[in-house]
């Protein structure tokens, strides 16, 4: 895949900016500009070159990520973390830590069963039957091998 046309995998959701409270009627859009000047003197003087502002509603995106990440299953989980961290925008870095939501990447096999050590939980890896010292993380870093599994089938 080119660098080029690689996407972001965590993103901010965006909103329209118009709040239902600020509507007084259904015919906002019409009305919306009454209150602005309209004479040449009311105008301000200076105005400053800032973009637009942009509004968020404070909800994350990850929607890419869980899908990069099942098509990601049985490659090396350095590479693909490593990737990962390369595709999160810089002002975003910090849900980095949500990575760990989707992958258990500190595991270890007891008496057959995968153990995370994050949780201090194991790893279920049967759909249906799930105990209450288990957990459902999708995706587990396999401890011998360091592979990206799906631990749902």
């Amino acid at each position: 895949m080119e660098k080029a046309s690689k996407r972001w995998l965590i993103s901010r959701m965006k909103t329209s900016g118009s709040k239902r409270r600020y509507v007084a009627s259904g015919d906002y859009a019409d009305h919306r500009r009454e209150k602005q000047p309209s004479s040449f003197e009311e105008l301000p003087q200076k105005e400053p070159f800032q973009r637009p502002s942009q509004f968020y509603n404070g909800k994350i995106n990850y929607d890419l990520l869980r899908r990069f990440l099942r098509g990601q299953v049985g490659q090396h989980w350095n590479v693909v973390h490593a990737e990962i961290l390369a595709r999160i925008p810089t002002r975003l870095l910090h849900y980095r830590e949500m990575i760990h939501w989707y992958v258990a990447d500190q595991v270890e096999l007891l008496d057959g069963k995968i153990w995370n050590k994050r949780t201090q939980r194991f790893i279920s890896l049967e759909r249906l039957r799930q105990a209450v010292t288990e957990e459902s993380t999708e995706f587990y870093v396999h401890p011998e091998t360091g592979l990206l599994m799906r631990s749902r089938p």
